[in-house]
């Protein structure tokens, strides 16, 4: 089914209920390195280590300025960039095969993707990991230009 992952055998998950579960036991290892942190060589430490590494990408999670790399296995960048072009710009992005590979030739498919802010391009063995691409390139763009603000 669309939407749903199949996880140990029989279990089906969606994607959001999986990614809330990563995301959870991320942040239970967070904190507990922080507590191991001030436990080991004291409080004054582990607060400086929060404000110096921790707070500043916090505000870029918020901010909505962290670029793919950074979310997580689980992270859709195709479902990103439509989520900030309709909230920005009110519109969906647009994706171009611009080169099918031929069955067993090595070649990849290379998709274009247009939004108003932008146009990027990816490829990958199949249209699923081009799109992919293209949708984590076009993100990396606004990413940047986020950055330069």
């Amino acid at each position: 089914r669309p939407g749903m992952v199949r996880i140990k055998g029989e279990r089906e998950e969606t994607l959001e209920k999986l990614e809330a579960t990563v995301v959870s036991q991320a942040a239970d290892c967070v904190e507990s390195m922080i507590g191991a942190l001030a436990i080991e060589k004291g409080l004054d430490v582990a607060t400086g280590f929060v404000a110096e590494k921790l707070v500043p990408r916090l505000r870029e999670v918020a901010d909505g300025e962290m670029l793919a790399e950074f979310r997580g296995p689980m992270f859709d960048p195709i479902s990103e960039l439509q989520s900030r072009t309709q909230k920005k710009f009110q519109e969906i992005p647009e994706y171009e095969c611009l080169h099918e590979a031929e069955l067993r030739s090595g070649e990849n498919f290379v998709f274009k993707v247009t939004t108003q802010a932008v146009t990027a391009k990816g490829e990958g063995p199949n249209k699923r990991a081009a799109r992919r691409n293209a949708a984590k390139n076009a993100l990396g763009i606004l990413g940047d230009r986020g950055k330069s603000k």
